[in-house]
């Protein structure tokens, strides 16, 4: 049988790297100050042809909330239909500054 990447595959592959990251015992922290108990911020990166982003986002939204990990998210969806737009936010040399995942 081949292996066949479906619609669910990018979702599944960044859930079960999202998820073993925020739930390995001894999760690394970005500050040594940050507070444990804090949301995880997240930013989330999307656009361009070929995937349902919006239901992909909200998948991903639901499966934290579900397992009970707090987490802010910043959604950030730009560009058009095609495959070599530039994404603004990664243009400023600190788009990552405050963003855990």
């Amino acid at each position: 049988m081949a292996f066949r990447i479906t619609r669910w595959f990018p979702l599944a592959f960044v859930l079960v790297a999202v998820l073993s990251v925020t739930t390995r015992p001894g999760r690394i922290q970005a500050e040594e100050s940050a507070d444990a108990s804090a949301p995880l911020r997240i930013l989330l990166i999307t656009s361009g042809c070929c995937h349902d982003y919006d239901f992909q986002t909200k998948s991903m939204q639901l499966a934290f909330q579900r397992k009970g990990i707090a987490a802010d998210w910043t959604v950030v969806n730009e560009g058009d239909k095609g495959t070599s737009d530039q994404i603004d936010i990664i243009r400023n040399a600190e788009w990552a500054k405050d963003i855990d995942v």
